[in-house]
């Protein structure tokens, strides 16, 4: 029955495993034979077989219905339900200066450096021929904003498809991108409980970005100049 129920890519595996324990359930009843806790241990050992192969089911089945319901999570049924999710949390805008306190303090931190690294991206560019930039991490971050009919040029992500519009330059969009990498360059691992409310929806992305940060400085401290030039 739980061949029936699972993809046929699995079916021929399935089958080896269950004929598997039809002869080690054999074996063990030939060698036992007079043993009183024969069957309880073959029906012990069946049931056993029987719930692994359960659970793997109820994996597949779960990957699946995740693959179907993708288009709408990235799509804007995805935002709602975040929104909602949010507001469930945290209660309604009105109450932000209580509910958000964490999200306040990054972000009055955050104000108190903008300018300064701003203005250190935007020289770091001017020196640079126009062939040889290259985006910085501030540049990449998603800032959560911006209209589709906005003419801003576009940077890839690394191991992604997906393009994202490029810091305009505007306030709160340096505010937010430039308090991300904040976030994300601190030595010590972020922690649900340390990041700011409107992420921990989503902090575990969030700390993923930041290993990935960490490996470029690990990478850049240990190879040579020329090798990273290369």
């Amino acid at each position: 029955m739980l061949r029936k129920l699972s993809s046929p890519a699995k079916e021929d595996e399935m089958k080896i495993s269950h004929d598997k324990l039809l002869n080690e359930l054999i074996g063990h009843s030939d060698s036992h034979d007079r043993d009183p806790n024969a069957f309880v241990i073959a029906v012990i050992k069946g049931l056993r077989f029987t719930m692994e192969e359960l659970k793997a089911l109820q994996s597949e089945v779960s990957r699946a219905r995740i693959q179907l319901l993708k288009p709408i999570i990235k799509g804007s049924g995805g935002v709602e339900y975040l929104q909602k999710a949010f507001a469930d949390r945290y209660g309604s805008r009105s109450n932000a200066l209580v509910s958000l306190t964490s999200t306040i303090q990054w972000i009055s931190t955050s104000k108190d450096m903008v300018e300064e690294e701003w203005n250190e991206h935007v020289s770091s560019l001017q020196i640079l021929p126009a062939s040889d930039h290259v985006q910085p991490l501030v540049t990449t971050l998603r800032a959560g904003r911006g209209t589709p009919d906005q003419q801003q040029s576009t940077v890839p992500v690394a191991g992604s498809t997906e393009i994202l519009p490029e810091c305009s330059g505007e306030m709160l969009d340096r505010l937010v991108r430039i308090g991300l990498l904040q976030l994300i360059s601190r030595m010590e691992g972020m922690e649900r409980k340390s990041v700011p409310e409107t992420f921990k929806l989503n902090w575990l992305r969030l700390r993923g970005v930041q290993s990935q940060f960490q490996q470029v400085i690990v990478i850049e401290h240990a190879c040579p100049a020329s090798s990273i030039d290369e």
